[in-house]
């Protein structure tokens, strides 16, 4: 059931529509309506964007310095209703959409599972965990079509890149070796202490897993939303 059916959601009452080809009003228009997905809009199936839940990720072990299995369960992302948009370039006529983001800090919090070796230090774990991501520059690369419901042009996603690359990370995984707070704290500090090389192994799982997520969200929004509510011409 699209909300046509319904009552439109507020954001969307509210919501800027602009012209195919005015850039700025897009960016403006995105930019607002990021902090109102922040809780979801249960009512149009859209799932909330902080947090972003994560009820599964697995990273399989890498082949450089860092060699881990880990998998994460009942996860959230907290932080992505903050970001900034930078760039922003939506081609109606190519079907293509991209944008550029800045986001000061996610958090991820989940239950891990790890087993591994990071440099030299075997790693073994069951429990919590906290990553803090700082100052994040996301970039997305989107493809799109259209489609036709219910004599509306809906838009559709057709293929989508998602690049985030951090300044900094601090690592947090609790009941390190059973509990052996001594090994789990060395553990943690040596992570700490070559973040970059353990982000390096692990961006591509996460990218790929928060994409799939994100991609959700704008699959049930495009599905409820028409193209004429969001574009004039």
């Amino acid at each position: 059931m699209s909300y046509s059916e319904s009552s439109p959601p507020e954001f969307i009452k509210a919501a800027k529509r602009c012209s195919r080809k005015d850039q700025a009003c897009f960016k403006e228009a995105i930019q607002d309506a990021l902090p109102k997905f922040a809780k979801g809009y249960r009512s149009m199936g859209i799932p909330a964007l902080d947090p972003l839940l994560i009820p599964l990720l697995e990273i399989p072990s890498g082949s450089g310095a860092v060699k881990m299995n880990q998998k994460f369960t009942n996860g959230q992302l907290i932080g992505l209703s903050s970001a900034k948009i930078e760039e922003l370039n939506f081609d109606v006529e190519s079907k293509k959409f991209y944008w550029k983001f800045r986001c000061p800090k996610l958090i991820l919090k989940a239950n891990y599972e790890m087993t591994g070796q990071i440099m030299v230090f075997p790693v073994k774990g069951k429990g919590t965990m906290e990553t803090v991501m700082e100052d994040i520059v996301g970039e997305e690369h989107v493809g799109l079509a259209i489609e036709m419901k219910e004599n509306k042009p809906h838009l559709k996603l057709d293929g989508t890149s998602l690049k985030l690359d951090v300044s900094k990370v601090t690592y947090r995984f609790d009941n390190l070796f059973d509990g052996n707070k001594e090994l789990g704290d060395q553990i943690n500090q040596v992570m700490n202490d070559n973040w970059k090389a353990v982000f390096d192994e692990i961006k591509y799982s996460y990218n790929s897993g928060i994409q799939k997520l994100v991609d959700n969200i704008f699959t049930k929004l495009f599905e409820q939303v028409p193209l004429d509510e969001v574009i004039i011409d």
